[in-house]
């Protein structure tokens, strides 16, 4: 659904049932744990390091 339906770009695709466990997918809010742009650059190094690639711009 992600990737063939008309949603912005960076979207999160959830189901819309209960819980957000089952149901038809919908457009919804991730947590607030992935927001973190601390959190994210240290994946992000760490992926290039664990990798051996490196994509920085």
């Amino acid at each position: 659904y992600a990737a063939t339906a008309d949603v912005n770009g960076g979207a999160y695709v959830e189901p819309d049932g209960v819980l957000n466990m089952r149901g038809s997918p919908t457009v919804g809010r991730s947590n607030d744990a992935s927001y973190d742009l601390d959190d994210a650059r240290r994946l992000w190094d760490y992926s290039a390091e664990a990798t051996g690639v490196d994509l920085s711009l």
